[in-house]
């Protein structure tokens, strides 16, 4: 792998596609590396505390999304996490405001609704819930399933313009135990 050490970005970058290869501790590592080297960016954060979430390390996800929030408050799937971390912590109420708050944010997130729908139904909800994914299946008829992919890093801080990374994965080998 050929990557800029000092470049916070592609250390980010890299932790979101270990993540998506299920190399969690991997993705880990290279989150600390992004927030080491910029601690002011929201989607590093984010990503950190998906990953942590990931391998069922809530507490600690829960911090990372806290810090994402507070970093970026009108970053819509870092208020998605949290209320994801929150869940699965037992928080239900906490989880429901921080899931509202990211429809509010991104009203045309199918998955915000879906999860909205997950912390109503929890709360014994379950007519809420139903509108909610009801609402969530809509938004994916009408915008494609492939639409939440790319928009899942979106934040509205202005990120710099980075060096490219180039990455060489072996997608064979398994996640290094720790």
């Amino acid at each position: 792998m050929e990557l800029d050490p000092e470049d916070a970005i592609a250390w980010r970058g890299l932790a979101y596609n270990l993540g998506h290869l299920g190399r969690h501790e991997q993705a880990i590592e290279a989150c600390e590396k992004a927030v080491e080297l910029d601690p002011e960016d929201a989607i590093a954060w984010y990503n950190l505390g998906w990953s942590l979430g990931n391998l069922g390390r809530h507490e600690q996800a829960l911090e990372a999304d806290e810090k994402a929030v507070e970093l970026d408050p009108e970053y819509a799937y870092a208020w998605g996490n949290l209320g994801w971390s929150l869940g699965k912590l037992g928080r239900h109420e906490q989880a429901l405001e921080a899931r509202q708050k990211a429809v509010e944010l991104d009203p045309e997130d199918a998955d915000a609704w879906g999860n909205l729908g997950w912390s109503l139904g929890n709360l014994g909800r379950h007519e809420e819930a139903l509108e909610a994914r009801q609402k969530a299946e809509e938004i994916t008829r009408r915008t494609g399933p492939d639409k939440a992919v790319p928009r899942k890093i979106k934040s509205t801080k202005t990120v710099p313009d980075s060096p490219r990374i180039r990455i060489k994965l072996d997608r064979s080998a398994p996640n290094r135990p720790r």
